[in-house]
C-alpha cells in the first residue's frame, strides 16, 4: 500500500472516529437535559432510570441550571433527595449565581389548582432542610448579593426563616443594595419574619453607604 493511500486511510478512520465521538457527546448532552427536565416535572421513576444510566448529575442548561437547582425550585422533596444522595452539588450556581438552596428558600413553584400556600411552603421547607443536611452554603450570595435567608424573608417564609437561623444564616449579611433580611421582611411587610430575626439579634440599621 503506498504512502499516500495508507495517508488516506488514516484520516478516514480519523474523521469516523471524531463523528461517533460527536454523537456520543451529543447523546450525552440530550440524556443529561432530559435529566433536568425530568426532575422539574417531579418524574422520581425517570430521574433514578436516567441516574442509573450514568446521566452526569451536575450537568448545566443553557441557563446553567442542574437537576438539582431545577428540583429545588419547584419545591421536590424526593428528587432533590434522590439527587443528593448520587452526590449532586448542594452549591452549584446558575447564570444567576443561585444556588439551589437561594431557590428552594424563595419558593419559586407554580402553585397548581390541588395545591395549596401552605403545602408549597412545606415542600420547599423539606427541600431546605435536605440541602442544609447535604451541606449546602447557608450563605452563598446570588450575582445580587442575595442569601437564601433574604429570600425566605422577602416571601413571608417565617418556618423557613427559623431553619435558615439555626443553621447560622447571617442575618446581618447584605445585599448589593446594602439591605438586610430583616430589611427585606419588613419592606414586604412581614411582621412575623422580622420578629424572628430581631430576637435572633437581627440589625434595623440602613443600608451602608
Amino acid at each position: 500500500m503506498g504512502l499516500s493511500r495508507k495517508r488516506s486511510l488514516l484520516l478516514a478512520i480519523l474523521a469516523l472516529l471524531a463523528v461517533a465521538f460527536a454523537c456520543t457527546r451529543n447523546k450525552g448532552q440530550v440524556v443529561e437535559l432530559e435529566l433536568i427536565s425530568a426532575a422539574g416535572k417531579d418524574d422520581l421513576s425517570r430521574v433514578r432510570a436516567l441516574l442509573d444510566a450514568k446521566a452526569d448529575v451536575n450537568a448545566k442548561d443553557s441557563n446553567g441550571e442542574t437537576a438539582l437547582i431545577v428540583a429545588a425550585r419547584e419545591g421536590h422533596v424526593d428528587v432533590v433527595r434522590t439527587l443528593l444522595d448520587v452526590k449532586a452539588d448542594a452549591n452549584a450556581k446558575d447564570n444567576n449565581g443561585e444556588t439551589a438552596l437561594i431557590v428552594a428558600a424563595g419558593g419559586d413553584a407554580v402553585q397548581t389548582e390541588l395545591d395549596d400556600e401552605a403545602d408549597v411552603n412545606a415542600r420547599h421547607s423539606k427541600v431546605v432542610r435536605a440541602l442544609l443536611d447535604a451541606k449546602a452554603d447557608v450563605n452563598a450570595k446570588d450575582s445580587n448579593g442575595e442569601t437564601a435567608l433574604m429570600m425566605a424573608a422577602r416571601e413571608g417564609h417565617v418556618d423557613m426563616v427559623r431553619t435558615l437561623l439555626d443553621a447560622e444564616a447571617d442575618m446581618n449579611a447584605r445585599d448589593s443594595n446594602g439591605k438586610t433580611a430583616l430589611m427585606v421582611a419588613s419592606a414586604n411587610g412581614h411582621a412575623d419574619v422580622v420578629q424572628v430575626i430581631k430576637s435572633a439579634g437581627g440589625e434595623r440599621s440602613g443600608p451602608h453607604h
